[in-house]
């Protein structure tokens, strides 16, 4: 029998549109609380202060990326048929590890906010695992899943900027994807109206977002620590397509095909 889609038609539609979808409480409470419990303790070991920059830029609690208390966020929660409402039913790889990117309080001289600056992941920075001068495409779509309440901005949110997803790809069609040697480009969305939006809400919501849509943290002016895992999700075909998707953003959305616009027929 085949099963009952979780997303309704007008979240895949708005995906398409925003390349972003934040779905409220889809992760149990109990799973919630058992990754946070053992990402506390983990923390409560401390680090090395020479660690912190990789740390920051990569993953906090590399011992737990793998563990089933983080993996089972995705694999064993409803986040996993919820991505393939997004990319097809059994087009969906299990993932093997998840990031866990706490946003620690800012100083508290910190009055004003630096204006966030987004990027697309697999860009080389030489902090985050990637050498700089290279660049790869290396999944489908992010699935961030806050362990935290975020009621407004300025708490560490995972932000984007809406509808970033298709521009990137038209820019990389034009300019060719080796830009991304150079660097993040200095692209400045204000220029066509697209302001940043962080993504609010509370710990158990998921915020699914197109690879090629621009994103960032935002600051963290709170008292709290930000807590979330974050999931690479990858088409099973994601590595044979490679580069491909950097130009054509919905090759692997097989699940959103049919609702994509299609072209005016020739006159």
């Amino acid at each position: 029998m085949a099963r009952l889609p979780r997303l309704r038609l007008a979240q895949q539609r708005r995906f398409i549109d925003q390349g972003f979808l934040h779905v409220p409480q889809a992760i149990p409470r109990f799973q919630v609380d058992r990754a946070l419990r053992a990402i506390n303790h983990s923390l409560g070991q401390g680090r090395p202060k020479e660690d912190l920059a990789k740390l920051n830029a990569q993953s906090w609690c590399p011992e737990l990326g793998g563990d089933p208390v983080v993996t089972d966020l995705f694999n064993k929660s409803p986040a996993f048929e919820i991505a393939e409402d997004l990319i097809g039913v059994g087009r969906v790889q299990t993932v093997g590890g998840g990031q866990i990117p706490p946003r620690f309080p800012q100083a508290l001289d910190v009055v004003e906010p630096k204006q966030p600056r987004g990027h697309i992941d697999g860009i080389g920075s030489g902090t985050n695992g990637i050498p700089c001068g290279e660049y790869h495409r290396g999944f489908t779509m992010l699935c961030v899943v806050l362990l935290s309440d975020l009621p407004e901005g300025d708490m560490g949110n995972f932000t984007v900027w809406p509808g970033t997803h298709e521009l990137v790809a038209s820019r990389l069609r034009e300019q060719g994807h080796g830009i991304l040697r150079h660097g993040i480009p200095d692209w400045d969305w204000k220029d066509v109206g697209i302001p940043h939006h962080p993504c609010t809400g509370q710990a158990g919501d998921i915020v699914f977002a197109h690879y090629l849509t621009w994103h960032t943290a935002s600051p963290n002016l709170s008292p709290h620590i930000r807590y979330a895992a974050i999931f690479r999700v990858r088409h099973v075909d994601c590595g044979k397509n490679d580069l491909a998707a950097l130009t054509d953003p919905w090759l692997e959305f097989e699940a959103l095909q049919p609702l994509l616009p299609q072209a005016a027929p020739a006159a």
